[in-house]
């Protein structure tokens, strides 16, 4: 069985990800169920309540850094019987980047001789958060007012 469970990231830990079930059809003592995280590496970003089978974050995850965890999960029955699960925990962005010029600071003389909608000049960002997080847009409308008053001085 795969479990799937989304998080966005930044959340404190501690945060509750997901609880897992498993069943088991003996009786009594030999009836009663503890979880565990089969991998070692996983348990350092992740926590399971023996009993319950609720799995919390041990870390504030940064999706930037990584976006997926994949985990081995181990159920074991009072009769030393077990049974394994993997759970996949995606991490969802959040707008937490600010866009970073890939040069400080962008400078161009502009002629006389350049066309009305000529461009003139490009420059680039990137931002590392993805899809609408990471859209980016350039506002020039202090830089339009004077542009446009540049023109009409120019022409006159």
């Amino acid at each position: 069985m795969v479990y799937k469970a989304t998080i966005l990231e930044n959340l404190t830990n501690g945060h509750e990800i997901i609880t897992v079930k498993a069943n088991d059809n003996d009786f009594g003592q030999f009836a009663r169920i503890y979880y565990e995280i089969a991998s070692e590496e996983m348990k350092q970003y992740f926590d399971i309540d023996r009993n319950t089978g609720l799995i919390t974050s041990k870390i504030t995850f940064d999706r930037e850094h990584r976006d997926e965890y994949m985990l081995q999960l181990k159920a074991t029955d009072g009769g030393s019987k077990f049974g394994f699960a993997s759970l996949r925990v995606s991490i969802e962005d959040v707008n937490d980047n600010s866009p970073q010029f890939f040069v400080k600071e962008y400078k161009h003389v502009i002629s006389t001789s350049n066309k009305v909608d000529e461009i003139i000049m490009t420059v680039k960002a990137v931002d590392k958060d993805i899809n609408a997080n990471g859209d980016m847009n350039f506002p020039l409308l202090f830089w339009e007012k004077f542009l446009r008053l540049t023109k009409i001085n120019m022409m006159s």
